[in-house]
């Protein structure tokens, strides 16, 4: 997409000689590509086998990985951490995990956040409830850990970049 575009520029600028150009290019590149070892996820599941393997998981791609065995937890968690994104199970003890999806869009710390529905649960009216709730996406498990992590990294791109062009948006408008 976009950044492989600046990627296919950056390296023909670098052939044609032009290192002004390249390291502007670079400086873009680095300025729109988030940095994962910055990247706060909320992994909240109460098997404490799949939370541990999603945390390993995302923690050797680099993310900051915060743990949640509970729904009220997870609240907790989400209502003083500014997070990057949410993987959610379902089935929880207490509320489930459509509910605590909903809780956490209340938050304005994090109502902005991607949630990625991470459950045993299949079918299409179960999606559906995801996607009502304010989820961005529904991964079944079991799952393939390469489009666990490729999902993640859409939607930690999306975010960053979503919250990138806010900010932008909201200089440009200060400066009018």
């Amino acid at each position: 997409g976009f950044l492989r575009s600046l990627v296919i520029i950056e390296e023909a600028s670098a052939s044609e000689g032009s290192t002004r150009s390249s390291a502007k290019i670079k400086r873009l590149l680095r300025h729109l590509k988030p940095d994962t070892t910055k990247l706060r996820v909320l992994v909240v599941d109460d098997d404490s086998f799949m939370l541990g393997l999603v945390s390993r998981l995302l923690t050797a791609k680099g993310y900051a990985v915060l743990q949640a065995d509970h729904g009220d937890t997870a609240l907790e968690i989400a209502s003083r951490e500014r997070l990057d994104l949410i993987l959610l199970d379902v089935l929880l003890p207490g509320d489930d995990g459509y509910s605590v999806c909903r809780r956490i869009k209340a938050i304005p710390l994090n109502a902005s956040v991607p949630v990625i529905f991470l459950t045993g649960m299949r079918g299409d009216r179960e999606m559906l409830h995801g996607f009502e709730a304010g989820g961005v996406d529904y991964i079944v498990k079991p799952f393939e850990p390469a489009v666990l992590l490729a999902r993640v990294k859409t939607h930690t791109d999306l975010f960053f970049l979503s919250r990138r062009l806010e900010a932008s948006l909201e200089a440009h408008n200060r400066e009018l």
